[in-house]
């Protein structure tokens, strides 16, 4: 678990004694993983508002 934060730190180009003295919540957005996107393996996104259209027409 360390690793993987001693690796964002190098792949951010970080110094740790910086690191050391911001706040804590600072600290852990600079060092949080990328947010991701949804993936859909090539297919387009579903439409949510469409789905509960029509299942409340089903129903």
């Amino acid at each position: 678990m360390v690793a993987k934060y001693v690796a964002r730190v190098d792949a951010r180009g970080l110094d740790p004694t910086t690191l050391l003295r911001l706040p804590e919540d600072e600290v852990g957005r600079l060092l949080a993983p990328a947010a991701r996107q949804p993936q859909y393996g090539g297919r387009a996104a579903p439409d949510y508002a469409e789905v509960h259209r029509e299942l409340k027409r089903l129903a």
